[in-house]
């Protein structure tokens, strides 16, 4: 079973099975498959992010560990 404690500063902490899982920052990258996300995504992966990549156009994305592609238009 999975349960979320809140912590100080709005930290989320994840506990599976009464194990303490480490934190992974999870980061939500508008324009991913644009000129400026796709050159920020490799960075924040290497940093050591999670991912959730919104696009219109998510079908241009490479499916890579630690991205969830979506789509997503402000004009739907």
């Amino acid at each position: 079973m999975r349960h979320l404690r809140r912590l100080a500063a709005g930290f989320t902490r994840v506990y599976v099975d009464g194990m303490s899982l480490p934190h992974v920052p999870r980061v939500l990258l508008t324009g991913a498959t644009g000129f400026v996300g796709s050159a920020l995504l490799p960075r924040l992966l290497d940093a050591g992010w999670s991912v959730r990549a919104v696009s219109r156009h998510p079908e241009r994305g490479k499916p890579t560990p630690g991205v969830e592609w979506v789509y997503c238009d402000v004009e739907d």
